[in-house]
Protein backbone atom coordinates (compact mmCIF):
# COMPACT_ATOMS: atom_id res chain seq x y z
CA UNK A 1 0.00 0.00 0.00
CA UNK A 2 2.84 2.16 0.46
CA UNK A 3 4.43 1.86 -2.17
CA UNK A 4 0.90 2.31 -4.19
CA UNK A 5 0.77 5.78 -2.27
CA UNK A 6 4.46 6.99 -3.13
CA UNK A 7 4.27 6.55 -6.61
CA UNK A 8 0.75 8.50 -6.24
CA UNK A 9 2.96 11.46 -4.82
CA UNK A 10 5.35 10.99 -7.45
CA UNK A 11 2.97 11.23 -9.72
CA UNK A 12 1.20 14.14 -8.59
CA UNK A 13 4.29 16.06 -8.40
CA UNK A 14 5.34 15.41 -11.38
CA UNK A 15 1.70 17.06 -12.41
CA UNK A 16 2.33 19.87 -10.44
CA UNK A 17 5.90 20.45 -12.24
CA UNK A 18 4.50 20.39 -15.63
CA UNK A 19 1.24 22.40 -14.83
CA UNK A 20 4.03 24.96 -13.47
CA UNK A 21 6.20 24.94 -16.30
CA UNK A 22 3.28 25.41 -18.84
CA UNK A 23 1.88 28.14 -17.14
CA UNK A 24 5.00 29.53 -16.98
CA UNK A 25 5.87 29.25 -20.50
CA UNK A 26 1.93 30.87 -21.04
CA UNK A 27 3.34 33.94 -19.47
CA UNK A 28 6.23 34.28 -21.05
CA UNK A 29 5.07 33.83 -24.53
CA UNK A 30 1.94 36.48 -23.31
CA UNK A 31 4.77 39.08 -22.24
CA UNK A 32 7.24 38.48 -25.40
CA UNK A 33 4.43 38.12 -27.82
CA UNK A 34 4.76 36.87 -31.40
CA UNK A 35 8.66 36.69 -32.80
CA UNK A 36 7.71 36.68 -36.44
CA UNK A 37 8.97 39.36 -38.68
CA UNK A 38 5.74 39.99 -40.15
CA UNK A 39 4.10 40.67 -37.24
CA UNK A 40 5.91 43.39 -36.00
CA UNK A 41 4.12 46.81 -37.00
CA UNK A 42 7.85 48.17 -37.11
CA UNK A 43 9.51 45.42 -39.72
CA UNK A 44 8.88 45.30 -43.36
CA UNK A 45 8.07 41.42 -44.56
CA UNK A 46 11.77 41.05 -45.71
CA UNK A 47 11.97 41.49 -41.56
CA UNK A 48 14.35 45.08 -42.33
CA UNK A 49 13.33 47.77 -39.60
CA UNK A 50 10.69 50.28 -41.31
CA UNK A 51 11.57 53.98 -40.82
CA UNK A 52 9.28 55.88 -38.27
CA UNK A 53 9.77 58.88 -39.48
CA UNK A 54 12.59 60.90 -42.39
CA UNK A 55 15.63 62.17 -40.43
CA UNK A 56 15.91 65.82 -39.82
CA UNK A 57 18.79 67.57 -41.93
CA UNK A 58 21.15 69.08 -39.14
CA UNK A 59 21.90 71.94 -41.79
CA UNK A 60 18.59 73.47 -43.28
CA UNK A 61 19.14 75.79 -46.63
CA UNK A 62 16.58 77.75 -45.32
CA UNK A 63 15.69 80.07 -42.27
CA UNK A 64 12.49 79.01 -42.03
CA UNK A 65 13.12 75.35 -41.22
CA UNK A 66 15.74 76.18 -38.42
CA UNK A 67 12.70 76.85 -36.04
CA UNK A 68 11.59 73.27 -36.99
CA UNK A 69 14.91 71.76 -36.02
CA UNK A 70 15.36 70.86 -32.61
CA UNK A 71 17.71 68.34 -30.86
CA UNK A 72 17.10 66.63 -27.35
CA UNK A 73 20.20 66.42 -25.45
CA UNK A 74 20.32 63.33 -22.92
CA UNK A 75 22.90 64.06 -20.88
CA UNK A 76 21.63 67.44 -19.49
CA UNK A 77 18.19 66.58 -20.13
CA UNK A 78 17.67 70.25 -22.56
CA UNK A 79 16.28 70.49 -26.22
CA UNK A 80 18.56 72.82 -28.41
CA UNK A 81 18.91 73.95 -32.21
CA UNK A 82 22.11 73.08 -33.64
CA UNK A 83 23.92 76.10 -35.37
CA UNK A 84 26.31 75.68 -38.07
CA UNK A 85 29.50 78.04 -37.91
CA UNK A 86 31.56 78.60 -41.52
CA UNK A 87 34.62 77.14 -41.83
CA UNK A 88 37.27 78.85 -42.84
CA UNK A 89 39.65 77.21 -45.81
CA UNK A 90 43.14 77.05 -44.67
CA UNK A 91 45.47 78.60 -47.56
CA UNK A 92 47.50 76.22 -49.53
CA UNK A 93 46.02 73.23 -48.11
CA UNK A 94 42.82 72.08 -49.77
CA UNK A 95 42.43 69.16 -47.04
CA UNK A 96 41.91 71.44 -44.01
CA UNK A 97 39.87 73.69 -41.87
CA UNK A 98 40.08 75.92 -39.29
CA UNK A 99 36.84 77.40 -37.32
CA UNK A 100 36.07 81.06 -36.32
CA UNK A 101 35.56 81.82 -32.34
CA UNK A 102 34.60 80.55 -30.44
CA UNK A 103 36.09 76.87 -31.51
CA UNK A 104 39.24 78.65 -32.90
CA UNK A 105 41.62 76.64 -30.10
CA UNK A 106 40.59 73.57 -32.33
CA UNK A 107 43.26 74.21 -34.37
CA UNK A 108 43.23 72.52 -38.13
CA UNK A 109 40.62 70.19 -38.90
CA UNK A 110 41.16 67.48 -41.78
CA UNK A 111 37.69 67.41 -44.30
CA UNK A 112 39.70 64.79 -46.11
CA UNK A 113 37.21 62.70 -48.23
CA UNK A 114 37.75 58.80 -46.81
CA UNK A 115 36.53 55.62 -49.26
CA UNK A 116 34.22 52.17 -48.07
CA UNK A 117 37.24 50.41 -47.06
CA UNK A 118 38.12 53.48 -44.42
CA UNK A 119 41.29 54.80 -46.14
CA UNK A 120 42.30 58.40 -47.07
CA UNK A 121 41.80 59.27 -50.40
CA UNK A 122 43.69 62.65 -50.39
CA UNK A 123 40.40 64.72 -51.59
CA UNK A 124 38.45 66.77 -49.69
CA UNK A 125 34.79 66.68 -49.17
CA UNK A 126 32.64 68.20 -51.68
CA UNK A 127 32.10 72.16 -51.04
CA UNK A 128 28.85 72.35 -48.76
CA UNK A 129 28.69 69.10 -47.42
CA UNK A 130 27.60 69.10 -43.73
CA UNK A 131 29.80 68.23 -41.02
CA UNK A 132 29.71 67.39 -37.54
CA UNK A 133 32.76 66.74 -34.87
CA UNK A 134 32.56 66.07 -30.83
CA UNK A 135 33.15 69.15 -29.60
CA UNK A 136 35.75 68.17 -26.88
CA UNK A 137 35.41 71.20 -24.12
CA UNK A 138 31.52 70.14 -23.64
CA UNK A 139 30.86 66.48 -23.17
CA UNK A 140 28.07 65.13 -25.44
CA UNK A 141 27.71 67.97 -27.60
CA UNK A 142 28.66 68.37 -31.62
CA UNK A 143 29.82 71.11 -33.74
CA UNK A 144 28.39 71.64 -36.64
CA UNK A 145 30.11 73.29 -39.60
CA UNK A 146 29.71 72.71 -43.54
CA UNK A 147 32.91 72.30 -45.96
CA UNK A 148 33.69 75.86 -47.60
Amino acid sequence: MSENRDSQDVLLKGAIVVVIFVVAGLAYAYMVGSKEPESHPLLTKEGEAKPTREPEDPFPDSDSEDEKLSEFNPTSGSVKSPESVDALPVPGDPLLVTLPAPHDSLGQISIEKYDSEGQPTGRPLKSGTPVQIPDPNWSGERIYFKVP
